[in-house]
């Protein structure tokens, strides 16, 4: 088991850096095409067509990724005020059942954006062209990362076994 667990914290924390790197590219590409969508409409008196467009999808990636930044953080919205008055066994079954909620949630998730990738595969955006699908991609690439998160809390808290940080 600690194998398997260590696999995991292994590829949840590689996931964790690719999807810090990603948001920091998102959040600069979004940051850019706002302040261009700004400037063309007050400035220039002609806004560009596709900068709504454009930040729209970027918002979407950005909350879902960024979404899994915060799960591997495990700052996840909890009911702690009930939760941190238990004694510390009940304490542990009920943090587990919430970890158990969360990944039953992100299960069922996944299992409708799948639905999704395929309706919005048949559209593209107004503007941009871009096939709807992309935009889709962002919410299941999302939450997928985020279940893997939540695979490896959960394991740790079940267990009790938390592998040691790797050393740089």
């Amino acid at each position: 088991m600690k194998l398997i667990i260590k696999a995991i914290k292994v590829v949840s924390d590689i996931l964790d850096i690719i999807c810090r790197k990603l948001c920091l590219v998102i959040g600069i590409v979004l940051v850019v095409d706002l302040f261009l969508g700004v400037f063309t409409r007050f400035v220039l008196g002609n806004q560009l067509s596709f900068t709504e467009e454009l930040a729209r999808f970027c918002m979407l990636w950005f909350a879902f990724i960024g979404g899994s930044v915060e799960v591997k953080k495990n700052n996840l919205i909890t009911f702690t005020f009930v939760i941190d008055r238990l004694k510390p066994t009940p304490k542990k079954i009920m943090e587990i059942v919430d970890i158990c909620l969360v990944i039953v949630f992100l299960a069922v998730f996944m299992y409708f954006g799948t639905d999704a990738m395929k309706i919005f595969g048949f559209g593209k955006a107004s503007v941009t062209r871009i096939n709807l699908a992309w935009t889709a991609m962002g919410m299941y690439a999302g939450t997928a990362i985020m279940l893997v998160h939540m695979v490896y809390i959960l394991l740790t808290k079940v267990t009790g076994y938390t592998p040691e940080p790797v050393k740089e």
